[in-house]
């Protein structure tokens, strides 16, 4: 039996102080809750840290369950390894997962935000295709069975299956030249890095003559697309790792993985604004305890393989002591 799992993190909005614990994040103040739900569709148990009261509602589409909740209350952080596109839009580079709906980076703050994901609108957390309109201002979502587009002044999702009324046809992908000049905010696959120049990776990282990044431990991840943006950078796919971000003019490169390791979570902790997070390996990618850094959005990764004093990757429990 397949388990899928969430972490949830819900927005608590008018709680006293005299029944919950106050924690500064640069997003909304949140809850923890491991959801666990079973193919069969019956839903498993729920774990939580602080004593809460879960009600379940069904909602005929996005826009009744947004008369309840706003886009941001429900946010799931999953395993983001599966990069299958990048899209460029006025604020955010958007990037397209099969495995952990669509990652943002706001460009003017330089730091990851929340995802997308079914929790706030999209149709399903596997996304074959992300594509932003900046004719209409719409950004398009292709999954395996649906398409959904949200519209950025009411901030929601519209999925086509769940529309009586249907008003936005189809999205226009707009094909890249076949030859250089690489035109700015547009997407090309693997076959046009051949027009990139050769860059060096940081932070350990080296990447080789056939754009494949090498990490620390000689693990191998082929990089499947780039997208040039309009300030000289590049913005690179890197299969079963996550994005990395180059310089034209110093033709360097920093890579960031994004989301959960292989793990089914089974310990939390918070550590002044940043959070730590430990579980059981399924045995088929990354495992080990995860950080998110609250600064910035972005993740940090510790495996016991490669760690003298972290005996196993199966986590139970964990604590923090001091700062």
């Amino acid at each position: 039996m397949r388990i899928l799992l969430d972490i949830l993190l819900k927005m608590k909005r008018n709680r006293t102080e005299s029944t919950e614990r106050r924690i500064k994040f640069p997003l909304p103040i949140f809850f923890i809750a491991f959801f666990l739900a079973w193919e069969c569709g019956i839903f498993g148990n729920l774990f939580f840290l602080h004593a809460q009261y879960i009600r379940q509602f069904r909602f005929e589409n996005e826009h009744a369950r947004r008369m309840h909740y706003a886009l941001d209350d429900w946010i799931s952080f999953m395993k983001a390894r599966e990069v299958t596109s990048l899209s460029a839009g006025n604020e955010y580079l958007y990037v397209a997962t099969l495995d952990g709906g669509i990652w943002r980076y706001h460009f003017y703050s330089n730091q990851w935000d929340y995802p997308f994901t079914t929790s706030n609108g999209l149709p399903e957390n596997a996304v074959k295709k992300v594509y932003f309109d900046k004719q209409t201002g719409l950004l398009w979502a292709i999954t395996p069975h649906d398409t959904a587009v949200f519209d950025d002044g009411t901030l929601e999702w519209v999925t086509k299956s769940q529309s009586a009324y249907w008003p936005y046809g189809k999205p226009v992908f707009v094909q890249p030249d076949t030859s250089p000049p690489l035109r700015p905010d547009f997407f090309y696959d693997q076959r046009f890095l051949r027009f990139l120049p050769v860059f060096f990776a940081n932070g350990g990282f080296r990447l080789a003559g056939d754009w494949h990044l090498i990490d620390m431990q000689f693990r191998e991840y082929p990089i499947t697309g780039f997208l040039p943006d309009e300030w000289q950078r590049v913005w690179f796919a890197v299969s079963h790792f996550g994005v990395g971000l180059g310089n034209l003019f110093s033709q360097r490169a920093d890579f960031f993985a994004q989301g959960l390791s292989d793990i089914i979570p089974r310990a939390i902790a918070f550590q002044g604004d940043d959070l730590w997070i430990g579980g059981e390996w399924k045995g088929e990618d990354r495992p080990g305890i995860v950080h998110w850094l609250s600064r910035d959005g972005s993740w940090e990764y510790y495996e016991a393989r490669w760690i003298s004093g972290l005996p196993d990757d199966n986590v139970t429990v964990i604590e923090v002591t001091g700062d």
